[in-house]
């Protein structure tokens, strides 16, 4: 959802794009008021708007995605994983701390009694608040993956059962948390330095950020360990109301810049390149932020050309097919054949790709034949029968169980002419298309790029898959969207290959593919969030405005009751002044523990604190 403030009287033209040329998709509009952006890490539904006095905070919780990870990230503030009781929190809720999805899940504090009948029975708040509402997305709970006994918010409100495997936990607080500043203590490591979060109601410059912090005492935060980055995102930064939660996720201004080629704190202390994130700083600014991307993102493509990347496997050629270079994976006149192609591997974990190319058959008697099937998964193991197969996807993927085989069936006498998707070999979906008018009888005609449809295959971990399809001279259509996202629940899709297989049965053709383009997003190894507010950092320029700064102050002089002579050092003066008061003494400073009298029982107080004060 994003909103803006309008002006009446004023046009405005709205462009909708996304990350491929073609495709399709709906969005709503609406005018009315706005709610008001975060104004603090956590907000509060007052009771005056007839609220319960509660405060919510969404917290990305690190690399531990489990459920007890939740539990005590909750904890070490004062609250507990959310429990929505009621329509009316939930409303407030998704208007004011919406769930996330930017690199993962958001869980909230209702669990599945392991014990209990699945997938309806034994579902409990943390709390133990009596479980009297609920907000179910349609079709759920299911337990698809067998051990969702754990429950995710969407960013519409609506709750799954799922496994473990959470970003983030929407926190719950009685009270007010106060978990906008924080003091980094002597006995955690730190040397009391205080850091207060800011959001602002309008977005402002590094430079801006800079002065709001020196007026207030401060200065823009400056991490001069890794020590003190570990501390402070951990206890603050890792707030997602500092963050725009967007696919370029980035987060509050802090006090570091570059001057005469090297980047420092405003402290004069050099940054540790290891804060950084991975391929930053790159020269876009001189100004830093932190910053946490995703994931990272590659384009590849494929036209068959003077030198092919991939792989060929049985009949499965590189032609040129009257000038338009094409992968050919049977060819007509050859019946009982199969042709494979695989692209190399791409490393890291990927979340969403969407794929582009061409195909038409060739089959001189008239009339399609099989087909052929768009391939993704693990393909590291190419040996014996393992990459053979059709429009049914390969028998690799019926081996192992898994692998997405999106099928292309033109035959219509066996009345599934189509496209399918399967998982492992299974069918999960199935839309009837005919593809007569892309099946040619002459060579030169079926390689032209005129003459050959433009098949898309979009696939995210959050919705599924969605396939759509322009034919020759026409708009592009959905062949069916969003499917399968229960079959692809608890995958992990790293170092997977993409591919095409084919093949020929009694009918046979000539099977062409061109133009192949790919659009993939991953996740780097490189350990903390997939995509939430990351403890790393990112150069960008004066101009590029957020809401959000840390302002670190210095340590307030330490004091203790004990240091009686206030040189900030509980030693042998302070004991001599002690001594010199033993026994009765109404009203002294030496008596401690407030008996008047000054004896044993205050002298073990003193020694107790011997050294230097801290805050």
């Amino acid at each position: 959802r994003v909103g803006f403030e309008g002006v009446a009287g004023e046009t405005y033209y709205i462009r909708v794009s996304g990350i491929s040329e073609d495709g399709s998709g709906e969005i709503d509009l609406a005018w009315g008021d706005l709610d008001d952006p975060y104004a603090a890490p956590a907000v509060e539904w007052p009771t005056a708007s007839g609220g319960n006095g509660h405060f919510y905070a969404m917290y990305a919780i690190g690399a531990d995605r489990s459920f007890a990870a939740a539990v005590l990230a909750a904890e070490r503030f004062g609250g507990y994983p959310v429990t929505i009781t009621t329509p009316e929190e939930q409303d407030f809720i998704d208007r004011n701390m919406p769930a996330l999805q930017n690199g993962g899940n958001t869980v909230i504090g209702l669990l599945q009694d392991p014990n209990a009948s699945e997938p309806s029975d034994g579902w409990g708040w943390i709390t133990g608040e009596p479980f009297n509402w609920s907000n179910w997305r349609s079709g759920e709970p299911n337990d698809s993956a067998g051990n969702e006994d754990f429950v995710i918010m969407y960013p519409d409100g609506t709750w799954n059962d799922n496994s473990q495997d959470f970003t983030y936990v929407l926190i719950e607080f009685d009270e007010d948390p106060g978990v906008e500043e924080v003091v980094w203590s002597v006995q955690e490591g730190g040397e009391g330095q205080r850091y207060e979060a800011v959001i602002l109601s309008e977005r402002i410059t590094w430079t801006q950020a800079r002065v709001y912090a020196e007026n207030r005492g401060g200065t823009l935060l400056c991490l001069e360990t890794t020590e003190e980055a570990d501390w402070v995102f951990e206890n603050l930064s890792a707030f997602s109301a500092l963050w725009t939660n967007t696919f370029y996720n980035t987060g509050p201004w802090v006090g570091l810049y570059e001057r005469d080629g090297e980047w420092i704190w405003l402290s004069e202390e050099p940054v540790d390149e290891s804060l950084w994130f991975p391929g930053e700083p790159n020269g876009t600014g001189n100004r830093g932020a932190y910053f946490a991307n995703p994931d990272f993102r590659v384009n590849y493509s494929e036209t068959f050309d003077s030198d092919p990347s991939g792989t060929l496997f049985g009949d499965a050629v590189y032609a040129d097919v009257f000038g338009n270079p094409r992968l050919k994976l049977v060819a007509d006149g050859f019946d009982g054949t199969w042709g494979t192609w695989l692209t190399p591997s791409f490393s890291g974990r990927v979340t969403q790709f969407i794929s582009t190319f061409r195909f038409s058959f060739k089959n001189v008697s008239g009339g399609p034949g099989d087909g052929f099937s768009f391939l993704w998964g693990d393909l590291s193991d190419t040996s014996g029968n393992r990459v053979q197969g059709g429009e049914l996807g390969i028998f690799g993927f019926l081996d192992d169980g898994e692998g997405l085989s999106v099928g292309v069936t033109g035959y219509p006498a066996a009345g599934n002419n189509g496209i399918d998707a399967r998982w492992g070999g299974a069918q999960f979906v199935q839309t009837p298309l005919d593809f007569s008018s892309v099946t040619y009888t002459d060579y030169a005609t079926a390689g032209l790029p005129e003459s050959m449809p433009t098949m898309t295959v979009y696939w995210s971990e959050i919705v599924g898959l969605s396939v759509s399809i322009a034919f020759p001279f026409q708009n592009p259509q959905v062949v069916y969207a969003d499917e399968g996202l229960d079959v692809f629940a608890g995958i992990d899709p790293s170092d997977w290959r993409f591919g095409f297989a084919g093949r020929n049965g009694a009918i046979d053709q000539d099977v062409l593919i061109g133009d192949f383009t790919l659009l993939y997003d991953y996740l780097p190894e490189i350990g903390g969030l997939a995509g939430g507010p990351r403890n790393t950092l990112d150069d960008t320029y004066e101009e590029n405005v957020r809401r959000a700064l840390i302002i670190e102050y210095p340590a307030e002089p330490a004091t203790c009751a004990e240091d009686f002579d206030g040189d900030g050092v509980v030693g042998g003066a302070d004991l001599a002044q002690l001594l010199g008061n033993w026994g009765g003494c109404v009203g002294c400073d030496t008596d401690l523990d407030g008996d008047d009298s000054v004896g044993g029982a205050d002298l073990a107080i003193l020694l107790a604190r011997w050294g230097v004060c801290s805050p």
